[in-house]
C-alpha cells in the first residue's frame, strides 16, 4: 500500500493540477461564449438594420451558442474535472522536476500499489526504498512544483473580454443589455441612434398623390440627411424605393421626414430606413375613392306668409340645375345623393360681406375707409360674424362690390340619411349670401374635390301688378269678353255709377285690395273692396272680365283672389281681380265738369311694416250731364260705324278675285 505522505502528496498535487486546468479551460470556454455571443448579437444587430430578424435565423443563432457552449464546456471544463490524474504520472512529473527522488517516488508507487509484481524483489529493499522516498516527500510539499502561469494566461484572456464587455455596455447599456436578450429568444426591439415612426393616415384618396410622413429621433439631423422608403404593391408587383427626405424639424434631435409616393390605386406596404434605424413593422396605404357628388337637388321654402299646405308645411318651388332664387325671408331645402356612403355633410353659404359691413359703418357714422378694406384677421372675424348674424339694416348708400373677396358665410349642416348615401338640410336665404357648395366627407375625413358653386340669388318681394281692364259696353247677359265693346274715356254721368274691372297679379299671394279716388285735385279717399269667395254655382273666375263665369250683369264682385288649383302643391291667391259699379251720388259735391281720378290698389300678404301697395293706372272721368254723355255715346258709336265700314271696304279690295 502506498504511505500515507506520499498518497495525500499525490492528492494535494492532483487537486491542484485539475483546478488550474478547470480555471484555464474555463477562461477559454467564456472566451469563446462571449465571443460566440458577440458574433450572433453583431448578426443580428445587422440583419436587423434592414428588417426584423427571422424567427428562423434567431433560433439557428441560439441553437449554435448552445452547441458551442456545449462542446467547449465539455472539453475545457467537464473533462478536466471528471478525468483523474494516476499516480504513477504524478510521480513521474514530481521526479522530472525533483531529481533527487532518484526513481525513488515512482518505485514507492508502484511497488507498494496493490497487486504490484514485486517478483525477485525482496520486502526489506522495497521497504528501504518506500521508506527513503516518505522522507523525501514529507519534506518536500508537491505543490510547490506547478506553475501558475495558467492564471495569469486566464486573466490575460479574460481581461480584454471583461474591459471590452465593460466598456460597451457602459456607452450603450441599453443596446447590450437589448441585444443580450434577443439572443435568449425575448421579443424585444434593438436601440439606435435613429428611431422612426410612421406617422401618416392608413387610408388615401384614389388617384391622388400619397405623402408618407415620419418622426424620426436622433443626432445629425439636417435638411441634407437623407433615407429610403420601400414600397410594396399588394398586387405583387415589384417593390419601388423611394426617397426619405427632409421635411421639418421639431426639436435639435427630432424631426419630420417626407416621402412622396406617385398618385394610384392599389394598396401598399411601407417601411423605412435612415441613418442606422427603420420603422419597427410595415405600415399599411390603403386607397378609398372620395365622395362624390351624383344628383343634387334644391327647392326654394316660401314664407309662411304665402300660406301652408293642408298638412301644414310650407309651400315650396323646384329650383331648376338646383341655383336658387327666393325672396328675403324665404329658405332653401337642398339634397344631395353620393355615390358611397358619407358622415358628415354641409353647406357652405358663400358671399362677400364686407360691403354691406362698411356700408354699416357709414350708416353708424363709425366711418369707412374710401379704397379696399384690408382688416386685420381678428377683425375680419367679426365683421364676418356680424354679417352672418344678419345684425346688419337695409343700407341706405351705394354698395361697392369691389370691396372683400368671396368667402364662407356660414356653415349649415346636412341631416345624412341612415344609408349615409342621402343628405338632406334647410338653410335662410340672407342678402349677404350669393352663392352655395355642398362640403361631404366620409369616415376616413375625405371631402369632394372642387364641390359646383351654385348661385344663391335673393330677389326682392315686388308689390303686386295691378291693371285696370277696358271699358266696355256688352248688353246685359252677354258673357266673355268682347273687343267691339270696348270704349276710352267715357264720361260719366252725375250722380250715375262709373264700372271699374281690374286684374292683380303676385306671384307669393293677394291680401286685399282698395278703391282710391279724389275729386279734381282734391284728397285722395280710400275705400276697401269686400272680397267675395268663389261659389260652386258661380263658376270658374274669368280673369279678363273680372267676373266670374256665370255672374250676372250687374253681379258685384268687388275684389276675388283665385284660390289654388291644387292646394298639396301650389299656394294660391297668386291672381285675381274684381268688377263691380262705383256710386258717384255718394261723393258729397260731385257736379258737372269736375274730374273724377280713381285707381286700383292692392297687397300683397308679406307682413313687412309698411309694405305698399301695387297700383293700377289712374283713369280720369268727367262728370257730364246726361244729354252730354248720351252725345259723346252717339258721336262714339258713328265713329265706330265709319270705322268699321272702311275696313270692310278695305277687305273687298284686297280680297277681290283675280288679283295677285
Amino acid at each position: 500500500m502506498i504511505p500515507r505522505t506520499i498518497r495525500r502528496q499525490l492528492g494535494r498535487l492532483r487537486r491542484r493540477e485539475r483546478l488550474l486546468q478547470v480555471a484555464w479551460g474555463a477562461a477559454r470556454w467564456l472566451t469563446l461564449a462571449v465571443l460566440a455571443l458577440a458574433v450572433a448579437c453583431f448578426t443580428d444587430w445587422m440583419i436587423d438594420r434592414r428588417q426584423d430578424t427571422p424567427w428562423e435565423v434567431r433560433v439557428g443563432l441560439l441553437a449554435a451558442q448552445a452547441a458551442l457552449g456545449a462542446v467547449t464546456a465539455a472539453v475545457f471544463i467537464l473533462w478536466p474535472l471528471v478525468r483523474r490524474m494516476p499516480a504513477d504520472r504524478l510521480a513521474l512529473w514530481v521526479e522530472e522536476r525533483v531529481p533527487d527522488f532518484d526513481h525513488r517516488l515512482i518505485s514507492a508507487v508502484q511497488l507498494n500499489r496493490r497487486g504490484a509484481d514485486t517478483r525477485g524483489m525482496s520486502p526489506e529493499m522495497i521497504a528501504a526504498v518506500t521508506r527513503e522516498a516518505e522522507e523525501r516527500a514529507a519534506g518536500f510539499p508537491f505543490t510547490q512544483l506547478i506553475s501558475h502561469r495558467r492564471l495569469g494566461w486566464s486573466a490575460a484572456v479574460l481581461a480584454p473580454l471583461v474591459v471590452g464587455a465593460g466598456v460597451a455596455y457602459l456607452f450603450a447599456p441599453e443596446l447590450v443589455t437589448a441585444l443580450v436578450a434577443r439572443q435568449f429568444l425575448t421579443d424585444r426591439a434593438i436601440p439606435r441612434l435613429h428611431t422612426l415612426e410612421a406617422d401618416s393616415p392608413r387610408v388615401w384618396p384614389t388617384g391622388e398623390e400619397v405623402v408618407l410622413r415620419f418622426r424620426v429621433r436622433g443626432p445629425g439631423l439636417t435638411e441634407k440627411t437623407r433615407g429610403s422608403v420601400r414600397v410594396l404593391p399588394a398586387d405583387g408587383s415589384a417593390a419601388q424605393t423611394y426617397a426619405l427626405v427632409f421635411d421639418t424639424a421639431a426639436s435639435s434631435d427630432e424631426a419630420y421626414f417626407i416621402a412622396r409616393i406617385p398618385p394610384g390605386d392599389v394598396d401598399f406596404t411601407y417601411r423605412a430606413w435612415l441613418g442606422d434605424g427603420r420603422t419597427r413593422r410595415d405600415a399599411e396605404v390603403h386607397y378609398e375613392p372620395r365622395p362624390a357628388i351624383q344628383d343634387q337637388h334644391a327647392w326654394v321654402r316660401l314664407p309662411e306668409y304665402c300660406g301652408l299646405r293642408p298638412d301644414g308645411e310650407p309651400y315650396e318651388q323646384y329650383q331648376p340645375k338646383a341655383e336658387i332664387t327666393g325672396l328675403i325671408g324665404a329658405s332653401a331645402r337642398v339634397r344631395v345623393h353620393t355615390q358611397r356612403p358619407v358622415a358628415r355633410a354641409v353647406v357652405e353659404l358663400l358671399g362677400q360681406p364686407m360691403p354691406e359691413v362698411l356700408a354699416y359703418l357709414q350708416m353708424t357714422g363709425l366711418g369707412a375707409p374710401a379704397g379696399p378694406l384690408a382688416a386685420p384677421a381678428e377683425l375680419a372675424g367679426q365683421l364676418l360674424a356680424i354679417a352672418a348674424a344678419e345684425q346688419l339694416p337695409t343700407p341706405s348708400v351705394p354698395l361697392r362690390p369691389d370691396l372683400g373677396p368671396e368667402m364662407v358665410v356660414r356653415r349649415v349642416p346636412l341631416a345624412v340619411q341612415d344609408d349615409g348615401m342621402q343628405a338632406e338640410g334647410v338653410f335662410t336665404l340672407r342678402r349677404t349670401e350669393t352663392a352655395y357648395r355642398v362640403v361631404v366627407e366620409n369616415m376616413d375625413g375625405f371631402r369632394n374635390l372642387d364641390p359646383a358653386r351654385r348661385g344663391v340669388t335673393v330677389v326682392p318681394d315686388e308689390v303686386p301688378h295691378v291693371v285696370l281692364l277696358p271699358e266696355q259696353f256688352p248688353s246685359e247677359g252677354e258673357q266673355g269678353f268682347v273687343a267691339d265693346a270696348e270704349v276710352e274715356g267715357m264720361p260719366v254721368p252725375v250722380g250715375s255709377r262709373v264700372r271699374i274691372a281690374y286684374y292683380c297679379m303676385d306671384l307669393y299671394g293677394l291680401r286685399e285690395a282698395w278703391l282710391v279716388y279724389r275729386v279734381n285735385e282734391g284728397p285722395w279717399r280710400r275705400l276697401p273692396l269686400i272680397e267675395v269667395r268663389a261659389a260652386a254655382e258661380a263658376g270658374p273666375f274669368d280673369l279678363r272680365r273680372g267676373a266670374f263665369q256665370n255672374s250676372g250683369f250687374m253681379e258685384q264682385i268687388q275684389f276675388h283672389a283665385v284660390p289654388s288649383a291644387d292646394p298639396a302643391l301650389f299656394p294660391g291667391r297668386s291672381e285675381g281681380g274684381g268688377r263691380f259699379d262705383f256710386q258717384t251720388r255718394t261723393i258729397p259735391g260731385l257736379k258737372v265738369g269736375d274730374k273724377l281720378e280713381l285707381f286700383i290698389e292692392v297687397f300683397d300678404r308679406n307682413p313687412q311694416p309698411d309694405r305698399p301697395p301695387g297700383r293700377s293706372e289712374t283713369r280720369v272721368k268727367s262728370i257730364v250731364t246726361a244729354e252730354q254723355f248720351f252725345q259723346w255715346v252717339e258721336l262714339t258709336l258713328e265713329q265706330e260705324r265709319r270705322i268699321r265700314q272702311l275696313e270692310a271696304k278695305q277687305r273687298g279690295v284686297f280680297d277681290r278675285p283675280g288679283q295677285d
